[in-house]
């Protein structure tokens, strides 16, 4: 953490760790339920010294990432998402990846591209399916040609649209997408869940 502010010449810093009762269990009662593996003998003790020596903030209703969409929108250009979670490139505003050393500016639409993205290929970690009901933790090269064109795309519903139809010819149904893109999408105001795009 110290080197994340010297490397953001940060002045102050807000933490944030999951708690209980995550929103997503009820849309989804199989989100994350591929993760079985045991905790971290030392998770605990961690979490603490985060709470005592950095004031974290324990998250509870929803997940980190929604917590820290949140206060990205809150500060309003004025703050950094320290992260290596790509779903948080779903967030506008200024992005630090530490282990690489990249600082990453996210527009709104480039944010908006990530989600639609991320909803053709699934999410392997939190048991979400992809647009074919696969689940992966990467991107072949099949996914990434049907992701390309959304690069082009302006508007969010046409981005709904193309992904919808992908849903569709692969034999899922809207509602499943719909579900997707709820599980998927990183809050940016408390209470303001995605809904389709009219």
């Amino acid at each position: 953490i110290s080197r994340i502010c010297l490397m953001t010449n940060a002045p102050d810093i807000e933490c944030y760790i999951g708690g209980s009762d995550n929103l997503r269990y009820k849309i989804y009662d199989q989100y994350k339920a591929n993760r079985t593996k045991e905790k971290p003998h030392y998770l605990e003790a961690c979490r603490e010294m985060l709470v005592m020596q950095y004031k974290a903030t324990v998250v509870n209703g929803i997940e980190t990432d929604d917590a820290l969409g949140i206060a990205q929108t809150k500060y309003d250009g004025n703050s950094r998402i320290c992260s290596l979670d790509k779903d948080l490139l779903q967030i506008p505003g200024s992005h630090y990846q530490w282990v690489n050393g990249l600082f990453i500016l996210v527009s709104p639409l480039d944010g908006l591209r990530t989600l639609y993205k991320q909803a053709i290929l699934g999410d392997k970690s939190d048991n979400i399916k992809g647009f074919d009901g696969a689940l992966r933790s990467s991107c072949p090269k099949f996914v990434a040609k049907l992701q390309e064109p959304i690069d082009s795309m302006v508007e969010e519903k046409e981005m709904y649209e193309y992904v919808s139809s992908i849903y569709t010819d692969a034999g899922n149904t809207i509602e499943a997408l719909d579900i997707n893109m709820q599980l998927l999408y990183v809050l940016r105001k408390e209470e303001e869940y995605w809904t389709r795009p009219l």
